[in-house]
């Protein structure tokens, strides 16, 4: 597994990088799809904002409920929260809530934009996963046997 991409001689993480390409390429396409659909990428690029801020906040909760034993007797701090991990659950819960709440709050039509841009949701994923992959952080432990993947 490679945790690292070289690019121009600077060694950088593969997770974190597919995660921000990923996000670099939902945008594009969703403002893309807004201009053929003729549908505000002002109220786009709201949505997007707080629902992404609000699914890393859900990911990082659901980790940190998952693992709660890992916290037990432990006041929970800044630090902590910020050192936990990423559950992809808790982010496309808590991301959904806040996408519907934006909608309300800037009166916007969110079936309409649902209907055209769901797809980036399944999309971003790919990406994160794809780091995770490229990461080995996620489920399981490194395995070298049969049908093993190396790149």
């Amino acid at each position: 597994m490679h945790s690292k991409i070289t690019i121009f001689n600077m060694t950088i993480p593969a997770y974190g990088t597919m995660v921000i390409f990923g996000a670099i390429v939902v945008t594009v396409l969703g403002i893309i799809v807004c201009l053929c659909r003729k549908m505000s990428i002002d109220s786009f690029l709201k949505l997007e904002f707080y629902g992404g801020i609000f699914a890393i906040i859900g990911a990082k909760l659901w980790f940190m409920i998952a693992n709660a034993k890992d916290y037990t007797g432990k006041f929970l701090t800044l630090e902590m929260f910020l050192d936990s991990g990423f559950s992809s659950y808790g982010g496309i819960i808590l991301g959904m809530i806040a996408v519907w709440m934006t909608a309300k709050l800037i009166n916007v039509d969110l079936e309409t934009y649902a209907k055209s841009l769901i797809f980036l949701v399944p999309l971003f994923h790919s990406f994160w996963k794809t780091g995770c992959y490229m990461g080995g952080c996620c489920y399981g432990i490194e395995y070298s046997g049969p049908g093993a993947v190396v790149f």
